[in-house]
């Protein structure tokens, strides 16, 4: 490992009349049975339909909220496209499924139908004098049925339906939750599985695919500015799922997916294009990257069937890790795909595969800058951390060659300084860490990052922490993610980072 630095750092409201609810439930589970559902699905319509009679009959207060209702729509705010836990066909089929198990005495108000009319200036559009009058029509809705679905097992998700009543000043009267398990396969009815504590959210590939274009890129970049990207894989071959060259086709057709269905041009042609770059040219100009990795926190069994997916903007300017999502792919997919780290993943391979499996809490909005992107050979390194509220930070540079990857402890560096919360401020480090002045001795890349926690490390960790720094030495890559998993087994952690690159001067 060269040396780099001259100092070693150590209720969608379902509005329900009360005369007519449990004759209205009762007719829509009868015409829902006749309707187009399949028959594998009719259970979970059934049983939909069956909790919302039985929320009337055993319900006091919703009893008596839908009695004093008079309007009868109902706003169904549908699993959308946003929630990349289900492919579009299992989404649509959900969707309907909850459809089916409204009264159809109720007048259906959908979200995305809504949406749809307003954009194509439908006849629904036309007779009202404007968008905004559809819109507005349709938020008045006093009885809103919201579904979202979560999925923290490979064929099995769980949805959620919220119903809430509310009053004609806004305030909401009454409302009722329930869930149910689904196979996402069959949208069979199933148990709940023996979820773990560290059961990890399981997403769709190609809908992940979407909303991290749609997430990624900044806001501030215009609608037909072309978007610089490269994708890096860990996982390569020509049956390869999630290769580079496959990944590279999917984002394309991705991108092309949300133009056809929103008019946005994001894709080739009108308007904003994706640009590939090379390695090099990814070192200095801001872009978006799409890495793939195998995942260290999905169990062992379904190792093969799961990859991690992770969006990130990089532009040398203030940032946290990507967004990292563990998607579903088809059963024993990663068996196709070989190792690919040493020819297509570039220096940074095992940095990146480090933030890959980051971690970022919304309770810490901490930020950290270099001041110069590249520094030249013989600066002195200048990073900004921004600190939002009182915390312990935990930083340390981690440093990858051709042949190896190593970390260098960096703060706290004593007793003192690990007792002590950094307060809510701009701190230039190293000065205002009190570190001496660190000079860059050498072209190359350096990873500086930190875990940001509320309280102080537990001890046993934070004397780890301690005893490295105090070693001075470069601590092998086994050490660095064995210190990281301790740390990211913290609730409420935050991971930032800021790439230092170096170039020779």
């Amino acid at each position: 490992m060269v040396a780099l630095w001259e100092v070693p750092m150590p209720n969608v409201v379902m509005h329900v009349a009360a005369v007519g609810l449990a004759a209205l439930m009762a007719v829509g589970g009868a015409i829902g049975g006749a309707s187009s559902a399949r028959a594998e699905t009719a259970d979970l319509r059934e049983d939909i339909a069956d909790w919302l009679l039985r929320l009337y009959e055993d319900d006091a207060t919703l009893y008596f909220c839908s009695q004093r209702l008079e309007d009868r729509r109902v706003r169904f705010s549908e699993i959308t496209e946003r929630d990349p836990y289900l492919s579009a066909p299992v989404r649509e089929k959900l969707n309907e499924i909850i459809k089916q198990a409204i009264p159809k005495t109720w007048v259906l108000m959908s979200g995305e139908a809504v949406a749809s009319t307003v954009n194509e200036g439908s006849v629904f559009a036309r007779d009202r004098a404007s968008a905004s009058d559809v819109v507005a029509d349709f938020e008045e809705s006093q009885t809103v049925l919201r579904a979202s679905v979560v999925r923290n097992h490979l064929d099995i998700a769980r949805l959620k339906i919220e119903i809430v009543l509310t009053q004609k000043d806004g305030r909401i009267c009454d409302s009722a939750t329930r869930q149910w398990h689904f196979n996402t396969n069959t949208l069979d009815r199933v148990p709940a599985p023996p979820f773990s504590a560290t059961a990890v959210d399981i997403y769709d590939i190609n809908a992940t695919l979407r909303d991290g274009l749609r997430t990624t890129i900044p806001r501030n970049l215009g609608a037909e500015e072309d978007v610089p990207f490269m994708v890096t894989s860990k996982l390569e071959g020509q049956r390869c799922a999630v290769s580079s060259e496959q990944l590279t086709r999917q984002l394309f057709d991705a991108a092309r997916e949300i133009q056809d269905n929103t008019g946005i041009a994001v894709s080739d042609g009108a308007g904003r294009a994706f640009v590939p770059l090379s390695p090099d040219e990814a070192e200095t100009v801001p872009h978006l990257q799409v890495l793939a990795t195998t995942s260290v926190r999905i169990a062992e069994e379904h190792a093969d069937d799961v990859a991690v997916i992770t969006f990130t903007w990089r532009d040398g300017a203030r940032r946290r890790p990507g967004e990292s999502r563990i998607v579903a792919l088809q059963p024993g997919a990663l068996k196709r795909c070989v190792d690919g780290s040493a020819s297509s993943s570039g220096r940074d391979n095992r940095l990146e595969i480090f933030l890959a499996n980051a971690r970022k809490s919304e309770a810490h909005q901490s930020t950290m800058a270099p001041l110069a992107s590249p520094f030249q050979v013989g600066d002195l390194l200048e990073i900004d951390l921004t600190i939002d509220q009182p915390v312990f930070p935990y930083c340390w540079a981690l440093l990858q060659d051709e042949d190896e990857a190593n970390g260098l402890v960096f703060y706290p560096f004593s007793e003192r300084s690990a007792n002590r919360p950094l307060d809510a401020k701009t701190y230039r480090i190293p000065h205002d860490l009190n570190k001496p002045d660190q000079k860059l001795l050498a072209p190359g890349t350096i990873l500086f990052h930190c875990f940001v926690i509320k309280n102080r490390a537990p001890n046993a960790l934070l004397n780890r922490w301690l005893e490295a720094h105090k070693a001075q030495r470069y601590l092998d890559w086994n050490e660095v993610e064995s210190l990281a998993k301790e740390f990211r087994q913290i609730t409420n952690i935050s991971e930032i980072y800021a790439w230092i690159r170096v170039e020779a001067s």
